[in-house]
């Protein structure tokens, strides 16, 4: 059976790399597979296994596979069977041309059981679970070391990744409402902003956080943030953090598969982070948190996933404090022990949701 595979893969994003995995695992799974990239924007050169699949054949295919935004997906009788992959975030679907487009293929794709009950209730094809794939041996490979100073080597490392300067951020506040100065514990926040002020602008926003906490006299006497801001990081520079810190903590809004998020997880750190989306596939149910359902407000060009027919989830800040104690507590009664069986339950994750796993399943899928 040959493939023919539309997607995104060029573009440096989770989505990218998410699009390059599903190529991968097709291939892994012994699928004749040839890529042809859609570029949303100037994307990145691809080589090795990537660039020799686009060397493929493309006149004679027996299933389409189209990973793209719902506006690009194009219905076609020319195939056996003509796939849609819907990866999108959404929690109200049926509003939008989305459900038109989707009835539009054989079958639809998506990465969660959450995904699947909701199309299930709107289209009228057929609706399958692929989780995505990823390279189980980047998680058991030695990363350079991040270098932060002692006070936070010898502290518990909680960690996020922000690229934006939030109007409101619920891991500042959380964090620094719930543990005190005198704690042994760090909050590091990485970011690869193009902003060059970002540094600036995210300590200021921790500033107007701390002082409307009102536990302390001054901002300058709760614990200080340490903010990582590398422009020009690769993914080893975040996987090294990944191996460094000890919990990851998202204000994420349901991802379908929250990228780094899971590969938190499969490095030995508990993701906090609500409780919806992919991240209930593969995450510690004790970390994920309840949230608040809310009309989604967004300003500017949107999409019509994210106008106010549409809903956004925002984490509940009791339970995000409650978890981060959680993680911290269980830490504390046994460093040693606690990072080892969260290393070796990581390594497990891996394997799960390795390239091999995912395109089996949709080896399965195709009938091959």
């Amino acid at each position: 059976m040959k493939v023919l595979y539309i997607g995104y893969y060029k573009e440096n994003s989770e989505w990218g790399k998410m699009a390059t995995n599903f190529i991968l695992s097709m291939h892994a799974a012994g699928i004749e597979v040839v890529p042809r990239a859609i570029e949303l924007s100037p994307g990145r050169e691809v080589g090795g296994l990537i660039a020799q699949l686009e060397k493929g054949d493309v006149e004679v295919y027996d299933v389409c596979i189209q990973h793209v935004f719902p506006k690009h997906f194009v219905g076609s009788e020319k195939f056996k069977k003509n796939i849609a992959v819907f990866t999108n975030d959404f929690i109200e679907i049926a509003h939008t041309s989305t459900v038109e487009k989707l009835n539009l293929a054989t079958e639809v794709w998506v990465a969660n059981e959450d995904s699947k009950n909701v199309l299930s209730e709107v289209l009228s094809v057929p609706v399958n679970v692929v989780y995505p794939g990823f390279r189980a041996e980047t998680y058991k490979q030695a990363y350079d070391k991040v270098e932060l100073g002692s006070e936070v080597d010898s502290s518990f490392r909680f960690y996020t990744v922000a690229n934006s300067i939030p109007e409101r951020d619920n891991i500042l506040s959380t964090f620094h409402g719930e543990f005190d100065v005198s704690e042994p514990v760090s909050l590091i926040i990485f970011s690869t902003s193009q902003d060059q002020d970002f540094s600036k602008k995210l300590n200021a926003l921790s500033q107007k956080v701390k002082s409307k906490l009102r536990i302390k006299q001054r901002p300058e006497m709760f614990k200080p943030d340490v903010i990582v801001h590398m422009p020009q990081s690769s993914e080893k520079d975040i996987y090294a953090l990944h191996q460094y810190a000890h919990c990851y903590v998202s204000s994420s809004q349901g991802d379908a598969w929250p990228v780094t998020a899971y590969d938190a997880a499969c490095f030995g750190n508990t993701p906090i982070m609500a409780s919806a989306g992919g991240i209930k596939e593969f995450s510690d149910c004790r970390f994920l948190v309840p949230s608040v359902t809310s009309v989604s407000l967004s300003e500017g060009n949107v999409s019509e996933l994210r106008n106010g027919r549409d809903y956004i989830i925002t984490p509940c800040h009791k339970s995000i404090r409650a978890a981060m104690r959680l993680a911290y507590e269980n830490y504390k009664d046994n460093p040693v022990q606690s990072q080892q069986a969260r290393k070796v339950e990581g390594l497990q994750i891996a394997d799960r949701f390795s390239l091999e796993q995912s395109g089996n399943r949709i080896k399965e899928l195709l009938n091959v």
